[in-house]
């Protein structure tokens, strides 16, 4: 229960530090571009793999999408794989909608950091691992010969949809932020508009989670912050590293 506790703490951390975050919108290349990354078995529970995919029209991100897979992949060549198929079926359905916008495409870029998975895409019968492969994730392979998509490899540093895979170190995540437009409205110079609207009020699920709190102690029986400062003093509160250059309100014992 405290762990669950602390993870949703820190989720309500993050999007206290980002509340005022914003989607740039705008631009004039109209051209679908895509991205696609997978994290190998990441669920520690059932071992299934992530999907990650973002899209891109006019240099907006305009689509994307953070998922577990629903099959278990034997290797990261089928959760990279079964990652680039999904990417496409979501390609070939913007691309219709773009279509009847008035905006036809010729063949849709998907940008993918892992050969094994392009190569496989170009030539499913021809790789050694790919017979356990299900057949609806080479469904990929007849949108490559259509040429409605075509694959290009791309470095790690230059994925996109990196940080919608996995939790990233701080300086990698907010370089995703930066190559998809996602800022503070500060810094995008205030004149962009708002797309991420906070449904819940912010606030209230932080004394919510500190109410719950103060009635839960660790499991090496440390008391939590709350019943610490009670205690101590306020001086004696411990704040993490990911607060207290924030100014956040901390809840967590180091």
């Amino acid at each position: 229960m405290v762990a669950h506790w602390k993870y949703a703490a820190q989720v309500i951390a993050y999007l206290l530090s980002s509340k005022d975050h914003v989607l740039r919108l705008g631009g004039d290349k109209h051209a679908l571009e895509g991205w696609v990354d997978a994290d190998y078995a990441g669920c520690y529970t059932t071992a299934q793999s992530t999907t990650g995919y973002l899209f891109k029209f006019c240099g907006s991100t305009i689509q994307w999408q953070s998922k577990r897979q629903d099959t278990v992949a034997q290797s990261t060549l089928e959760a990279e794989y079964t990652a680039t198929a999904e990417a496409a079926r979501e390609a070939i359905w913007l691309r219709s909608l773009l279509k009847e916008l008035g905006f036809s495409q010729g063949a849709t870029k998907l940008n993918c950091d892992n050969q094994g998975a392009i190569q496989l895409a170009y030539n499913p019968g021809t790789h050694a691992r790919s017979k356990h492969v299900d057949v609806q994730h080479h469904y990929i392979w007849e949108q490559v010969q259509d040429v409605d998509l075509w694959l290009k490899y791309i470095q790690s540093e230059s994925q996109d949809a990196d940080f919608l895979t996995k939790a990233l170190p701080r300086n990698v995540h907010a370089g995703n932020c930066t190559q998809i437009g996602l800022g503070s409205n500060a810094d995008m110079g205030g004149s962009f508009q708002l797309v991420t609207t906070l449904h819940t009020n912010i606030m209230d699920l932080l004394t919510t989670l500190n109410t719950l709190a103060s009635t839960q102690k660790d499991t090496d029986g440390r008391p939590n912050n709350k019943d610490y400062i009670k205690d101590n003093g306020c001086d004696a509160l411990v704040v993490c590293d990911y607060c207290k250059p924030r100014a956040i309100p901390c809840y967590f014992l180091a």
